[in-house]
């Protein structure tokens, strides 16, 4: 297959392997290897590229259509299918943001949860474990949602599987390091109130480092009748394997993998790697469950030296679950100390200080008898704290005669456990046995007195705070120009030193929450109010006095809980009736995970309804919905939403996918959720549906928005990070990305011009006395903005960032929008009325005006804002600003581009209707045309009421005949 070395940087790029950047210096890398001639097949610079490591032979494959398989998986590049058999539906990847460590990650669709059903997966097991660290349980990641898919991602374990190696080659000090070490790992499990459920060879991976404990994150996947379901992860290559390691009650229907049946397991592998013989061999799984429930002696491996440990593995392996350890912390806390006394070389005879005398027989016998009888009471009671629900299911046919012998089992367990003691207190023909029998009743003793005192007792489990599922957040840069950011920001925005190019952002994107929300929306604000303590949020208090409390009450209000129990909140707006506040609804994310059930008595008075199999909680027009796996009041929720009745089938019908942005999908992607404040609007929404939201905003704001963004601009992102130094970005995507330098030239004028026009302002005007004295430092502010704020384009978006000291939150912004207000002067705007920009200034006067523009070469459209803006500047205060627009959907009908060079322009104090026509003229398809009443003069300019403004309109004659506009006399036929 022959290609281009174009082409391949081409798919290399597009498929997200690599950025520009990195292309450009993979190519400068390639070419020190590979003749000229060679450097432009693609082929062979693919095939460079997989030998010097920048690609995988798998993805390699992919590129070239030999293998159909993901190169990117959420936020993970993929590299190769993963070479362990235990994991052979994940794959190798690393992070898109440049960490070079490999995980395994998995998409988990809707269909295989289906499937993984029996096996009771929970999306709050993948959270908890991914809270829990521990040097020898294998790393789980936060989960990802993306595209309707679960994204998981695990640490790659290294060395082999402990079923790849001999026992044979193991000395008794590494078995019972390997014990020691994995007792550690599922005492950690425990104590979070989290079961293992599979512990067998093949899930525990020994290297240099010590032992790896593998643990599906997803499922509790332990009952024997589910055998063949081994969750995430690949059945083990013994179909046998696991029964020779399941407790034996876990053939009971029903029963489902807890503390003690690990640590079951624990003693079997422990058995196996000790003797190289299974606790438990048969040919079938009946059979091998059947010895489960057998007498056993004192195996070989346990005599000598090795007394000290045996009544520690006795009790890992006790046919009744009473009678061993509750968790693996009390299991490895009894194994430390056996391990002292064995080291110490201690006599079993011998007494030890402040011992106490053991337990008479019917004091055994009664305490055996009660701990019997409170774990079948606990067997028959769900356990809600461990979120892990219990299922009954019949019993398959093969385990149907086993199911009788456990039942049996179970209701005489005192008498087995005492016919495993009753053969070590029997005498023996042996005096030697003697002292070997004093010795265990003397560690049963002390084993006794450690557990009354509450040492072998687990830990408590750890308060831990669960974050928002979601996209991978990487780490955050202290300060924009450390240089140890530079793996991080990766191709996102340049650090700068001078005039070009962009300021690095705080954060990279990783798009704040959106999938419990309907679609059709045309806003989003991202809060975090958790985080706006402090004098952070003092100065917006200054700053956005009643504006900000309105929001924050509105959002706890409705939500029912207070601003410190939210840890993010997205607020979406849609389409309403015109001119009234347009409906919303919002996704809240707590700072502590809450119980279903209190959260709805929170919220209450409420009704319990069903929605398509939903569950779903309504108080008047408002629907409260919880995501599907929290379905049970008992278990604890992360993340809802509240939306209008009218929403909530939209929502469903997405089944947890985020919902369709339409024009605002680029952007949403480049949005980042760690942003205290990020807004995303499409302007269009502003001017018409979403008008009523701007209802309360100063007049001044209002006329000036499609100043400033136009009407032909698809969508604009605002993200702020309230810490020092103050960030904050703009960006603007555009219809099309050939008018992103328009865009940014558009911007670039306003900002240098900005400073001179409210310097004019305030020369003409008398600011009020509130603001007068920080009235006089506006201009001096601006310019100083000039010099922190950069622009540029990244990938066909507008962006303007910038970077100001802390105290600027507070001046800038509290001069900025007092200078926006109605009463910023001492005069108050009158009410303006409806065909006049002011009370003496009509808007045939206003394009009278006498303007001067001048320039050498600028496109089309950017010589109309410029005009536009001389024309504005020319405004008294208080005066509606006139927007001027391209009607982009008419020039391309006429196959007119917006970009067509206007060259030496000069209107020198002259009308502001002249300076149009002249535009007008000189853009014309046809340049030959004289009369401008002419039907061949296609592009004209004309005059529009918007509400309570005028807009200018330049457009074709053509779709001002179908709109039935009226042409000014410049243009209209006699």
């Amino acid at each position: 297959m022959a290609f281009s070395s174009i082409e391949l940087w081409q798919r290399l790029s597009s498929s997200g392997l690599a950025s520009s950047q990195q292309c450009r210096l993979w190519a400068t890398t390639v070419a020190e290897h590979l003749e000229s001639d060679e450097c432009l097949k693609g082929m062979a610079v693919l095939q460079k590229l997989v030998e010097l490591g920048q690609l995988t032979k798998h993805q390699a494959k992919v590129l070239v259509g030999q293998r159909d398989a993901p190169l990117r998986i959420g936020s993970w590049i993929v590299l190769q299918p993963a070479h362990q058999t235990l994991f052979s539906s994940w794959w190798e990847a690393v992070s898109e943001l440049g960490a070079q460590e490999k995980k395994l990650i998995k998409a988990v669709g809707q269909g295989e949860l289906k499937e993984l059903s029996p096996l009771l997966p929970s999306l709050s097991r993948v959270d908890a474990q991914s809270q829990i660290h521990h040097q020898n349980l294998q790393e789980v990641l936060a989960p990802e949602l993306r595209d309707g898919q679960l994204v998981i991602a695990l640490a790659m374990p290294g060395g082999r599987s402990v079923d790849k190696i001999a026992p044979a080659s193991l000395s008794p000090g590494q078995i019972l390091e390997i014990i020691v070490q994995l007792l550690a790992g599922l005492a950690k499990m425990h104590a979070h109130g989290l079961a293992h459920g599979r512990v067998v060879p093949s899930q525990i991976f020994l290297d240099a480092r010590g032992v790896t404990l593998v643990r599906d994150p997803l499922c509790i996947c332990g009952n024997l009748q589910l055998v063949d379901l081994p969750g995430l992860f690949s059945r083990d290559s013994d179909p046998l394997s696991y029964y020779r390691y399941a407790a034996p009650e876990l053939a009971v229907p029903g029963q489902n993998p807890n503390a003690t049946s690990d640590v079951y397991a624990v003693g079997c592998l422990w058995h196996w790697l000790a003797s190289n013989k299974n606790l438990s061999e048969g040919s079938n799984a009946s059979e091998i469950l059947t010895k489960h429930l057998t007498q056993r002696t004192t195996p070989e491996w346990l005599t000598g030296e090795h007394q000290a440990l045996s009544q520690v593995w006795f009790h890992c392996v006790a046919q009744d679950p009473s009678a061993r350890f509750t968790d693996a912390g009390e299991a490895l806390a009894a194994l430390k100390l056996a391990q002292r006394i064995a080291s110490e070389n201690l006599s079993p005879t011998s007494p030890q200080p402040n011992q106490r005398s053991p337990k008479t027989q019917n004091e055994r016998e009664s305490n055996e008898r009660e701990s019997s009888e409170k774990v079948v009471r606990k067997q028959s009671t769900p356990d809600l704290a461990s979120n892990e629900p219990t299922r009954v299911s019949k019993p398959t046919s093969q385990l149907s005669i086993v199911s009788q012998q456990v039942t049996h089992a179970q209701s005489s367990s005192y008498s087995s456990v005492q016919n495993v003691r009753s053969l070590k207190r029997q005498p023996r023909k042996s005096s030697l046995l003697l002292p070997a029998i004093g010795g265990c009743l003397v560690l049963i003793a002390i084993l006794l007195i450690l557990k009354a005192s509450g040492v072998l007792q687990p830990a408590a489990p750890e308060k831990s705070k669960k974050p928002p599922i979601a996209d991978y957040i990487p780490p955050t840069p202290a300060t924009p120009k450390q240089a140890e950011d530079i793996d991080a920001r990766l191709n996102h925005y340049q650090l700068v030193e001078s005039s070009d190019g962009l300021w690095l952002p705080a954060f990279a994107p990783q798009p704040f929450p959106i999938d419990m929300l309907a679609p059709g929306s045309g806003a989003y604000l991202s809060l975090r109010p958790e985080d706006w303590k402090g004098p952070i949020k003092q100065a917006l208090a200054v700053c956005f006095d009643m504006q900000l409390e309105n929001l924050c009450s509105a959002i706890t209000m409705r939500c029912g809980l207070t601003a410190d129990a939210i840890q993010q909140v997205t607020v979406a707006w849609y389409e309403g009736q015109p001119d009234a506040a347009p409906p919303w609804a919002m996704r809240v994310t707590l700072a502590e995970p809450m119980q279903i059930e209190k959260l709805v008595t929170t919220w209450s008075p409420i009704a319990d309804i069903s929605v398509a199999n939903a569950r779903c909680f309504q108080r008047g027009a408002d629907v409260l919905f919880v995501a599907a796996q929290y379905l049970d009041e008992r278990q604890q929720a992360v993340c809802f939403s509240i939306l209008p009745r009218a929403k909530l089938n939209d929502v469903l019908e997405m089944e947890g996918a985020e919902p369709p942005l339409g024009s605002l999908e680029g952007l949403w992607k480049r949005t980042s959720s760690n942003y205290d404040v990020s807004l995303l609007v499409a302007p269009s929404y502003l001017y018409n549906p979403g008008r009523g939201l701007l209802a309360s905003a100063p007049m001044r704001l209002k006329s000036n928005l499609p100043h400033w963004l136009g009407y032909d601009t698809r969508g604009l992102l605002f993200q702020t990070q309230l810490t020092e130094p103050w960030y904050w970005e703009i960006q603007l995507q555009a219809m099309n990305q050939a008018d992103s330098g328009m865009l940014r030239t558009m911007w670039q004028t306003h900002l240098s011009q900005l400073a001179s026009n409210v310097e004019a302002w305030l020369a003409n005007e008398m600011p009020h006395s509130s603001w007068r004295t920080i009235a006089i430092r506006l201009p001096a502010m601006l310019r100083s903005l000039n010099s922190f704020q950069r622009t540029g384009i990244e990938n066909g978006v507008t962006i303007i960032n910038c970077y100001l000291p802390a105290s600027a939150i507070t001046n800038l912004t509290f001069a900025s929008w007092t200078a926006l207000g109605d009463y910023a002067t001492q005069a108050a705007p009158q009410d303006i009325p409806g065909d006049t920009l002011s009370p003496s200034f009509s808007i045939d006067e206003f394009l009278a005006t006498p303007i001067t523009v001048r320039f050498d070469q600028e496109p089309i459209e950017v010589a109309l804002q410029l005009v536009a803006t001389e024309a504005n500047d020319q405004l008294h205060a208080g005066a509606l600003t006139v927007s001027f627009r391209l009607d982009g959907d008419a020039f391309e009908r006429a196959g007119i581009t917006r970009n067509q060079q206007l060259r030496q322009f000069a209107h020198t104090q002259s009308p502001v209707r002249d300076a149009l026509t002249e535009i007008a003229r000189r853009g014309n398809t046809d340049p030959t045309v004289v009369d401008l009443h002419d039907l061949n003069q296609e592009l004209v300019w004309l005059v529009r009421k918007t509400g309570e403004n005028f807009e200018v309109l330049l457009t074709t004659r053509t779709a001002a005949g179908q709109a039935n506009e009226l042409l000014p006399a410049e243009f209209a036929r006699p």
